[in-house]
């Protein structure tokens, strides 16, 4: 109804941006991504500073594997005002991996985690690029290093480093991990997951258990 009803008062008042945006905006949290992303385009054309509008923009696009448009977004203009934004860094590291460009991928990952080490999900991502697409696991091997280096204090790294380092065969240094995870949150479920899937691949069923 409020979808129609917006629809209906901006046929009468074309002038109107502020309700052509939050009927974008309405759109874009109904799950309609193509009518959303239509919408705020035609804002975004009059009004080009809206920065509220080209972000939700730029994630519509990237949920549609519009990876060209939402990377001129980012590049042309929410990066330009904001170089270090780490959310803006990761939104274009997502469109040049997408759109198969690793090496400069991994340069918004290292960006994005200079302007904010507190991104537990961005070594992660950064590590597996380094590793499984740019053939470079030493490397992919020290970030997760830093990552806890970074976030001495946070289960999550931990925990993260545990599972990355159990996926790679280092099996008695991701147990240690999850060891430390669990003396930070003993009631963690993923690290509690973590040290059981490392006893059962020990062989230590009753710890597992």
């Amino acid at each position: 109804d409020a979808v129609r009803n917006f629809r209906h008062y901006a046929t009468l008042m074309p002038e109107d941006t502020d309700a052509l945006a939050d009927l974008g905006l309405l759109l874009a949290d109904l799950s309609k991504p193509v009518p959303a992303f239509t919408t705020l385009e035609q804002v975004l054309r009059r009004e080009p500073h809206r920065t509220d509008i080209r972000r939700r923009l730029v994630e519509i696009a990237i949920r549609l594997g519009r990876y060209k448009d939402a990377k001129v977004h980012l590049q042309q203009y929410l990066l330009k005002a904001s170089p270090d934004d780490g959310r803006y860094l990761e939104l274009l590291r997502r469109c040049q991996q997408a759109m198969g460009e690793y090496t400069p991928a991994a340069d918004s990952f290292r960006s994005a985690i200079k302007n904010a080490p507190g991104q537990l999900e961005a070594y992660i991502r950064l590590a597996a690029l380094l590793r499984h697409r740019l053939s470079r696991p030493k490397e992919a091997d020290d970030w997760m290093g830093k990552l806890v280096e970074s976030n001495p204090d946070s289960p999550r790294a931990h925990t993260l480093r545990g599972q990355y380092l159990k996926t790679t065969g280092m099996l008695d240094e991701a147990a240690k991990d999850a060891a430390r995870a669990l003396e930070l949150a003993p009631e963690d479920a993923n690290a509690l997951l973590l040290a059981a899937q490392c006893s059962l691949e020990k062989k230590q069923y009753d710890e597992a258990r």
